[in-house]
């Protein structure tokens, strides 16, 4: 029997292996391979030798993510050595994530599993005084329609929405390596399930901070995952996809901090006005800076 609560990057899943003995009239000691999560993001195993349960984990995806996993609800086993909660994987790596082993190997066991996981590296020390150039052609000015912290969506992120017509012409703000690309997703709505369907692009600066260019138009995206871009090289099209009310670009620093809690970082940009470099704020225009 498999109780599972599934909310956005969150599932705790309970198992109880007896049940499984009921379907499958084999020991627990055959069992040797179990996949407990496949998506196209990552995969989590758990082989089974012996009384002993390895849990790994394998990075599907062309970025780096944070997965923290947990046990709980041990029965009839426990946790052997020390494991970090939270790990860092590299795109197609496989990593140990805890091993268990049975107290007593001819008695049921149960135990319980939660992950969590996020895009990014851990432990990343950002370059505070860099100075970003605005994303979009040096001719132009757009609205902030939200700012760090905003209250509409905001809340708890460094992030900036800048209002364009779908199609606008988007610019790398800083050199970097191109590590995620969406472009395939047509539709739009603010809802929580639509929060997976906006299309967008993801670098990976040197200091191995990440930056999402998000809502991009459909099939609006001319890089691909490897390629290295300058600061000002046309990357793509914004659009209104995924979770968006109006067309415009979301635009965010950050890395991860446990897989759980994102480290979102207030970064300055050079304008036209303004150089040396400046914090934006909501409902101001700016006018990119022309180098």
């Amino acid at each position: 029997m498999n109780y599972n609560i599934l909310n956005n990057k969150k599932l705790i899943k309970i198992i109880f292996v007896f049940t499984l003995l009921i379907h499958l009239p084999v020991s627990i000691s055959a069992l040797n391979i179990e996949t407990l999560e496949s998506n196209g993001i990552f995969t989590v195993k758990c082989t089974k030798h012996d009384g002993v349960y390895n849990f790994y984990c394998i990075n599907n995806k062309t970025y780096d993510i944070t997965f923290n996993f947990e046990l709980s609800l041990l029965k009839n086993l426990e946790i052997k050595g020390s494991f970090p909660p939270a790990v860092m994987i590299s795109n197609g790596q496989k990593i140990m994530l805890i091993e268990a082993v049975k107290k007593d190997k001819n008695k049921k066991s149960l135990y319980a599993y939660t992950w969590y996981w996020m895009k990014g590296k851990m432990d990343v020390q950002h370059q505070s005084d860099y100075l970003y150039s605005l994303p979009y052609a040096t001719n132009e000015s757009y609205k902030i329609i939200q700012g760090f912290y905003g209250t509409y969506s905001h809340e708890n992120i460094c992030a900036i929405d800048w209002e364009m017509p779908e199609g606008t012409a988007i610019h790398a703000a800083r050199p970097g390596k191109i590590v995620s690309v969406e472009k395939s997703y047509n539709k739009n709505k603010v809802h929580e399930s639509f929060k997976n369907y906006g299309n967008h692009i993801t670098i990976e600066h040197k200091d191995s901070s990440y930056r999402d260019y998000y809502h991009l138009k459909n099939n609006g995206v001319v890089v691909s995952v490897g390629q290295l871009v300058e600061t000002g090289q046309l990357i793509g099209y914004s659009g209104n996809t995924g979770y968006s009310s109006v067309p415009h670009l979301h635009f965010e620093v950050y890395s991860s901090i446990d897989g759980k809690i994102k480290n979102s970082y207030p970064i300055k940009f050079k304008t036209e006005r303004y150089p040396e470099g400046i914090d934006l704020l909501e409902n101001r225009l700016y006018t990119p800076l022309k180098e």
